[in-house]
């Protein structure tokens, strides 16, 4: 969550403008050392249109840049979740789940699980990967 701190929030919302700049991300931060699939730990994948997806040459596993991470079936925009991540991590109050729902337009509920999954994250120093949905 550090990268989120060293940015002040123009420079958050420039770097994050839309769905594909947090993909981007993503991608880059996943998969920096390489793909290695969660079923058979193959190290090749097929080229795909979608650059955020990878598909194993061995077991054909598909694996999205979300999956394995906090971001995985999230139910709202991932630039809203990322919006989430930088809000919590970079102010030194608590923010309750009603605020975030109405200030990002989420279900406050929605607003509540994903918050907890910030702060797991947080507690475990991992922006991405949260070891309860790892395969």
């Amino acid at each position: 969550m550090d990268f989120f701190q060293e940015m002040n929030i123009l420079e958050f919302m420039d770097k994050f403008k839309d769905e594909d700049s947090c993909k981007a991300y993503l991608a880059e931060y996943k998969w920096k050392d390489g793909f290695s699939c969660p079923r058979c730990g193959c190290t090749e994948h097929h080229q795909s249109k979608d650059p955020y997806l990878r598909r194993c040459k061995k077991c054909y596993h598909s694996e999205s840049v979300t999956a394995g991470t906090i971001f995985h079936k999230v139910k709202f925009p991932l630039r809203k979740a990322f919006t989430m991540v930088y809000m919590i991590s970079t102010t030194n109050k608590s923010l309750s789940s009603n605020q975030f729902a109405k200030t990002l337009q989420i279900n406050k509920d929605t607003a509540w699980l994903f918050s907890q999954k910030i702060k797991h994250a947080m507690q475990n120093q991992s922006i991405v990967v949260n070891d309860c949905e790892k395969h």
